[in-house]
């Protein structure tokens, strides 16, 4: 399974199935929009995804989802012409044909329910946990969630991918590359893993001009190799996309 962004694809290698990839990433960095194109990526290839957002509810989420699928502003009503809609209403056909099972807040179970429910599914390929430290909360015991996921993803032979948080930097000083064992509290148990991706927006505080409207995902380790590739970030459709010039910090 590949995440969809043909320049990371190329350096890293497909998303490594059995086991857990964390995505890390200061905030506003992009962790939600790129596990949110891995998932449309991974549906529009016929695979099932199951999505836990602890974030955001369901209709926010599946509107995020529209939004990326169609190019559309969903929260600008005013701009919501006939080819948007038109558009909209191709996505959301799209969207209820796809094996996407979703928890978000609305469903109201605790984290060992949403790990009972994962293990029951028939067929799951992707599994995504955005975002850990509110997945794990105060039920489970500081890493007692990421073996949870370790073992369905290893009995499903399937890829999970689970967000985590970097602290924000100094204002001014976004250029920094952010380091993945700096995961803040209730994230920790993430530095185990085997495979991590980091994500870096240099412009998040609009100081740097020159790299508005990028993010680097850094392959930190786990990959076939590591480095970075700059991808665009479209945050209005909560998405990130190949980068036109195909660059690299």
């Amino acid at each position: 399974m590949l995440t969809g962004l043909s320049d990371f694809d190329a350096l890293a290698g497909p998303l490594p199935r059995g086991n857990v990839t964390a995505v890390a990433g200061r905030p506003s960095a992009g962790a939600s929009a790129f596990v949110l194109s891995v998932a449309r990526n991974a549906l529009a290839d016929g695979h099932a995804a199951a999505y836990i957002n602890l974030q955001v509810g369901h209709e926010t989420l599946l509107r995020n989802f529209l939004a990326a699928e169609s190019s559309t502003n969903v929260d600008r009503v005013d701009t919501l012409n006939e080819g948007r809609l038109v558009r909209l209403k191709r996505a959301s056909a799209s969207l209820q044909k796809a094996r996407l099972w979703t928890w978000t807040p609305d469903s109201q179970l605790r984290p060992e329910g949403i790990v009972q429910e994962l293990h029951r599914m028939e067929s799951v390929d992707l599994i995504i946990v955005d975002d850990y430290a509110l997945a794990a909360g105060a039920d489970l015991k500081q890493g007692e969630t990421l073996a949870a996921l370790r073992q369905v993803a290893a009995d499903r032979d399937a890829v999970v991918l689970a967000t985590g948080h970097l602290p924000r930097t100094e204002w001014g000083h976004e250029r920094t590359v952010p380091v993945f064992e700096d995961l803040t509290s209730g994230d920790e148990a993430l530095a185990g893993v085997d495979t991590a991706i980091v994500l870096h927006r240099p412009d998040t505080d609009r100081t740097v001009p020159e790299r508005r409207g990028e993010v680097d995902i850094i392959a930190v380790r786990g990959w076939r190799d590591t480095g970075a590739v700059t991808v665009r970030f479209e945050p209005e459709y909560h998405r990130l996309v190949d980068h036109p010039n195909g660059t690299r910090p």
